[in-house]
C-alpha cells in the first residue's frame, strides 16, 4: 500500500518559524520593557515623551532582531537598555535644539555647553530612583531610620533621642534596613 504524500503550501515551514521568532521577540521585550520605560523616564522627565521612547526602541530593537535573535538575554537586554539610555538623550538634545532655536534672547555666539558626563548622571539617577523605591516598600522603622541616616544626613544619636529608643535600636534598624534593602535591590538585579 503506498503513503500518500502530505504536500504542504510553499513557505509553511518559514511562517512557523516566523511565528515563533515573533513570539521569541515579544517574550524579551516584555521582560525588559518596564526598565526600557523607567531609563526613558528618568532621563526626560516626561510620561508622554518615554512612552514615545519605549515605541521607538522597541521598533528599533524589532528592526535590528534578525542579528540578535541567536543572541543570549542577557545580550538583548544590554542592547536594549542601551538603546533606550541613547534614544532618550536624543530626545533631550533634539529638545535642546529646537528650545535654544525658539529662544529670542540667546546669544549666537555662544557655544553650548555638552556634558561628557550624561550617561554616567542617567545611570547615577536610575540607581537612585531604584533605590528609593526599595526603600519605600520597607518597613516603617527601617525605613525611617535609613532615610533620615542617609538621606538627611542625621546622627544616630539624634534619631534615636527623637524617636525615643535606645542607640543601640537605631544601630539594629539601620544594618537590619540595609539588610533588606539589599535583598529587594538583588531581586531586581541591581546588584
Amino acid at each position: 500500500m503506498k503513503t500518500k504524500e502530505i504536500r504542504r503550501p510553499p513557505g509553511a515551514g518559514r511562517e512557523e518559524q516566523a511565528a515563533a521568532s515573533k513570539r521569541e521577540f515579544e517574550e524579551r521585550l516584555l521582560s525588559c520593557r518596564d526598565t526600557i520605560y523607567r531609563i526613558a523616564f528618568r532621563v526626560i522627565g516626561s510620561e508622554p515623551d518615554a512612552l514615545d521612547v519605549l515605541q521607538n526602541v522597541s521598533l528599533s530593537l524589532w528592526k535590528r532582531w534578525a542579528d540578535m535573535e541567536k543572541q543570549d538575554r542577557d545580550v538583548f537586554r544590554y542592547c536594549a537598555y542601551t538603546a533606550a539610555k541613547n534614544a532618550a538623550l536624543d530626545f533631550l538634545r533634539k529638545e535642546k535644539r529646537g528650545a535654544a532655536l525658539v529662544e529670542e534672547d540667546a546669544d549666537p555666539d555662544a557655544v553650548p555647553s555638552e556634558r561628557t558626563d550624561l550617561s554616567d548622571e542617567i545611570v547615577r539617577r536610575a540607581e537612585l530612583q531604584t533605590i528609593r523605591q526599595a526603600i519605600a516598600t520597607l518597613p516603617g522603622s527601617y525605613r525611617t531610620v535609613l532615610t533620615r541616616f542617609y538621606a538627611s544626613g542625621e546622627k544616630v544619636a539624634e534619631i534615636a533621642a527623637d524617636l525615643g529608643v535606645p542607640l543601640k535600636t537605631v544601630h539594629t534598624r539601620l544594618r537590619r534596613g540595609k539588610e533588606l534593602l539589599a535583598k529587594k535591590l538583588k531581586e531586581e538585579k541591581w546588584l
